[in-house]
């Protein structure tokens, strides 16, 4: 099993998490949109229709649920070999509250979403993707990598000039360890993109309610 050392685990709350599309050019400004041919705003019969163009899914591959307490809608599918000897990865659509447009896509990589995945595996993809995006040309400034946050890892944060979000998180079994370092087990690779994490398009109990 794959252990990461973590120096010192700093709970930072809960973080938004997202996966993007690829890059235009390597060093250039980056825009957040979307992941691959889904983008930010489309419609629920947009969005499956990307899906049936990005990973030829026919209509009964695809899972609609609802988050009861956020009061959105989300549409799922498994992709196998997302990465390059990746596993199967679980994509995940989510549709605003009041929009009823796709405002976020999260990709799970974990024993749940494919039960031969092991730990590093799951390091390796978290590894590949941090890289990839460090490169992708997120706004300097809005950069964090390897910030540790409750039982995991957050091993990139980024926002291009619009404020979209990708967010790359590892979790995992934490082992306390001497001179106040930890180490993680990783057990879960959690990529999400986001529209607006600041103010997202979910359900929220109106002032004064109780």
């Amino acid at each position: 099993m794959k252990r990461i050392l973590v120096a010192a685990f700093l709970l930072l709350g809960s973080v938004p998490v997202l996966a993007a599309d690829p890059p235009v050019t390597a060093g250039a400004a980056y825009e957040l949109t979307g992941f691959r041919s889904a983008r930010f705003g489309m419609t629920e019969q947009e969005v499956r229709a990307a899906i049936g163009k990005d990973f030829g899914a026919k209509a009964g591959a695809v899972k609609a649920s609802d988050n009861l307490y956020e009061q959105t809608k989300i549409l799922s599918l498994a992709v196998p070999e997302l990465l390059p000897k990746g596993g199967t990865a679980e994509v995940n659509y989510t549709f605003g509250f009041k929009s009823k447009r796709l405002i976020q896509v999260t990709l799970v990589w974990s024993k749940a979403s494919d039960p031969a995945i092991t730990a590093d595996m799951i390091t390796a993809n978290g590894t590949l993707l941090a890289g990839y995006f460090m490169s992708a040309g997120y706004q300097p400034n809005t950069i964090a990598q390897n910030k540790a946050a409750g039982n995991g890892l957050v091993l990139f944060q980024g926002s291009d000039a619009q404020g979209h979000t990708t967010v790359a998180l590892l979790e995992g079994t934490v082992t306390p360890g001497e001179n106040g370092n930890a180490s993680l087990t990783p057990t879960q690779l959690t990529v999400r993109y986001i529209q607006d994490p600041r103010t997202p398009d979910v359900y929220k109990l109106p002032p004064g309610q109780f």
